[in-house]
């Protein structure tokens, strides 16, 4: 699966200012691509895009030789959309009314999916979640339960592409840390393409592949990870955040002359500080 977006200009309305404009842009299978900006940068917009839940103004999104414009007809937009799991930044109305399990197997069984209680299980305990919330109240959960149990939804969907919109909301580092194994892994056995938007740099840091920066209504920057965070100085002119980790190997450098090398993993850096000790 490859994504093309090509020209893509977009407003809500016509009487409103661009949110969007001229973006150009092609995303690839086995990687995760994520996306920063400060807010109102229009992440959550071109998320939207991406998934087909709005059509651009102008231009098109290229899903290999799906076109997807302001034209599209409803049944190429259901097609594409049944291959595509999403999920919103904000959630208006409740997912699940009922018991998690029920409501969990009743969705795949409307979309003609057979799931067994074994897959659910499994796909629980990789994000870390408690197998007894599965005989809870979706409602009574805390926010970070209900986050998880959206994404495990989304992932037993198994869709090509998944588009997450601030996927680290209301999860604890142990939540944070799953998530990021489980994307990692079925990126590259699933041939998956994955995208998502974060104010979570560290999150972003760690989980991408490459990585795309909204100013002003268009993308300033898209690179590869392990480049774009070398150049520290190009996150403080743009008053962008600065992962953790290469803010510590930044300061090491500049101010000790010791040299740590890119890392986003911090146990990987912890090695290199040892072996420079």
């Amino acid at each position: 699966m490859e994504i093309k977006v090509q020209k893509v200009n977009h407003s809500y309305s016509r009487q409103e200012e661009l949110i969007l404009e001229d973006i150009n842009l092609k995303l690839e299978s086995n990687k995760v691509t994520g996306i920063i900006g400060n807010n109102g940068s229009g992440k959550s917009t071109l998320l939207n895009l991406l998934a087909c839940n709005i059509l651009p103004n102008k231009g098109k999104v290229m899903f290999d030789a799906t076109s997807y414009s302001r034209r599209c007809d409803y049944e190429t937009i259901i097609k594409l959309k049944s291959n595509i799991g999403y999920l919103p930044q904000i959630i208006d109305e409740p997912v699940f009314t009922g018991v998690v399990r029920d409501e969990i197997i009743g969705q795949l069984r409307e979309k003609n999916i057979n799931i067994t209680e074994d897959k659910i299980i499994d796909i629980f305990k990789q994000l870390g979640i408690d197998i007894k919330f599965l005989d809870e109240y979706y409602y009574l959960l805390s926010d970070g339960l209900k986050r998880q149990i959206m994404l495990a939804s989304i992932f037993l969907n198994d869709p090509t592409i998944i588009i997450l919109d601030e996927p680290s909301t209301y999860l604890d580092n142990s939540a944070k840390k799953n998530l990021i194994n489980y994307l990692i892994k079925i990126k590259k056995l699933e041939n998956k393409l994955i995208i998502l938007a974060s104010n979570d740099i560290d999150f972003i840091n760690r989980i991408s592949d490459k990585v795309i920066i909204l100013k002003n209504k268009k993308v300033i920057k898209f690179e590869n990870k392990n480049d774009l965070f070398k150049d520290v100085n190009f996150f403080v002119d743009n008053k962008l955040p600065i992962p953790q980790i290469v803010e510590f190997e930044f300061l090491a450098h500049s101010q000790k002359g010791v040299y740590l090398g890119y890392r986003d993993d911090i146990n990987d850096l912890v090695k290199d500080i040892l072996r420079n000790v």
